[in-house]
C-alpha cells in the first residue's frame, strides 16, 4: 500500500490524485493515514481537498482528527468546507465538537450551513445545543432552517 499511495500522491493532476486517494482510503493501513492526510491537505483546490478529506474521514484515528479539522476549517469555499465537516462530524471527539460547530456556523450560505448544523447534531453534546440551536433558528431560508431544526430536534430537551 506504501507504493500505492506514493504513486497517488505523485499524481500532478490534483482531481485525479484526489481520486486516487479517495479509493485508497478504505484500504489504507493504520501506518499509512498521516501520510494520506498530508497528501489531501496538500491538495490546493478546495473542492478536490475537501473530496480527499471526505473520504479519508472515516479511517482517521482520533489523533489526527485535530488536523483533519483544521485542513476542513481551512477550506474557503463553503460548499466543501460544509461538505468536509459533515463527513468528519461523526468521527470527532466531544473536545473538537465547539471547534467544528464554530465552523459550521461561520458558513455565510444558509443552505451549506444548515448541512453542517444537521450533520453534527446527533455529536453535540447538551451544552451546546444552544448554541447549534441559536445558528438554526437564525436561518431565514425556511427550508434549510427547517432541515436544520429537524436534525436537532431529537437532542432538544
Amino acid at each position: 500500500m506504501q507504493q500505492a499511495l506514493a504513486a497517488a500522491t505523485a499524481i500532478q493532476d490534483e482531481y485525479s490524485r484526489a481520486n486516487a486517494l479517495s479509493a485508497l482510503a478504505d484500504k489504507l493501513p493504520p501506518e499509512l493515514l498521516q501520510q494520506a492526510l498530508a497528501a489531501a491537505t496538500a491538495i490546493q483546490s478546495e473542492r478536490y481537498r475537501a473530496n480527499a478529506l471526505s473520504a479519508l474521514a472515516d479511517k482517521l484515528p482520533s489523533e489526527l482528527l485535530q488536523q483533519a479539522l483544521a485542513a476542513a476549517t481551512a477550506i474557503q469555499d463553503e460548499y466543501s468546507r460544509a461538505n468536509a465537516l459533515s463527513a468528519l462530524a461523526d468521527k470527532l471527539p466531544p473536545e473538537l465538537l465547539q471547534q467544528a460547530l464554530a465552523a459550521a456556523t461561520a458558513i455565510q450560505s444558509e443552505r451549506y450551513r444548515a448541512n453542517a448544523l444537521s450533520a453534527l447534531a446527533d455529536k453535540l453534546p447538551s451544552e451546546l445545543l444552544q448554541q447549534a440551536l441559536a445558528a438554526a433558528t437564525a436561518i431565514q431560508d425556511e427550508y434549510s432552517r427547517a432541515n436544520a431544526l429537524s436534525a436537532l430536534a431529537d437532542k432538544l430537551p
